[in-house]
């Protein structure tokens, strides 16, 4: 009976410490696996956990501090009690903000004129005033001839590219299609208001005359021999009245044209033998009056 009891009471010392190696085995892996799951996880708080602790501070202060100057904290609600609540208060700024924000009502209603875009071409495009001419026009349906007078020029502009002190202006006309040469007027001396009251007169067939256009353009001859051009008119004749004498006043309007100074025919001969070059002249035509008027 000893030797049986000996060997229960074993038995069971044996179990005992089976179970516990067990047991600390068990709660030794269960431990290991929480920590590795903790240190292997991809999750990590940005955050950090403050411990608040009585402080004389307000808890702006305590805010604005650990979260630098440049963050605008929020500041949370505060509860007293079950019966009371006391409502958040608004950060200085957050007023600034809400100050600025309601002052757009006070700008009425939008203006559509405001974003109206300017033409920029319409100051671009428009004509500098360069003067005016005054002529006359007057068709001989018996002799088949345009008799034109030209009266008068007013307000000329001083052309851009001359330099000259005085204008000394006069006119050419000519009449296209049905002429290619031009007829000249007398060149009137340091004036911007010339009076010619000189006449033209052009041979035209009454079955062309309404097909054709004048054109009148003014030049200025400087005292260094330049013909620079100060402006144009131009005048379709398809509304003339024949044998009726009109007036006409029209502005003048600037043109690339320049001055036409003429055609020369000359002929060039070389004799060797003697090494002389022969230049002669044999005609020229279309020539512009250079001379002053009352010199």
């Amino acid at each position: 009976m000893n030797d049986i009891a000996i060997l229960s009471v074993a038995i069971c010392a044996v179990v005992l410490v089976f179970a516990a190696v067990f047991i600390s085995y068990v709660y030794r892996r269960r431990h290991r696996r929480h920590v590795i799951g903790e240190k292997s996880s991809p999750f990590k708080p940005s955050y950090e956990v403050v411990t608040m602790r009585p402080s004389t501070g307000s808890s702006s202060d305590l805010l604005g501090t650990s979260m630098g100057p440049d963050v605008s904290p929020v500041t949370p609600t505060e509860f007293f009690g079950a019966d009371y609540v006391s409502h958040p208060v608004a950060h200085p700024r957050l007023k600034d903000i809400n100050r600025s924000m309601s002052s757009f009502d006070d700008f009425g209603e939008i203006d559509p004129a405001m974003y109206e875009i300017e033409n920029a071409d319409d100051s671009a495009t428009q004509t500098p005033f360069l003067g005016e001419i005054k002529f006359s026009l007057l068709y001989d349906a018996f002799r088949n001839i345009l008799r034109v007078t030209l009266m008068a020029a007013f307000n000329l502009a001083r052309p851009e590219a001359d330099d000259s002190k005085h204008l000394n202006p006069y006119v050419t006309l000519t009449l296209q299609p049905e002429y290619h040469h031009l007829l000249q007027s007398k060149v009137q001396q340091k004036t911007r208001a010339p009076i010619f009251n000189e006449k033209f007169e052009f041979e035209v067939m009454f079955s062309n005359l309404y097909s054709q256009t004048l054109w009148f353009t003014v030049f200025n001859f400087s005292s260094d021999s330049r013909h620079t051009v100060i402006g144009q008119a131009v005048l379709p004749l398809e509304d003339l009245q024949p044998s009726v004498e009109q007036i006409f006043s029209l502005d003048l309007k600037p043109t690339t044209e320049r001055m036409q100074l003429g055609d020369i025919l000359f002929s060039l001969g070389y004799l060797r033998i003697a090494g002389r070059l022969t230049l002669i002249v044999m005609k020229a035509r279309n020539l512009p009056q250079a001379s002053v008027k009352g010199t």
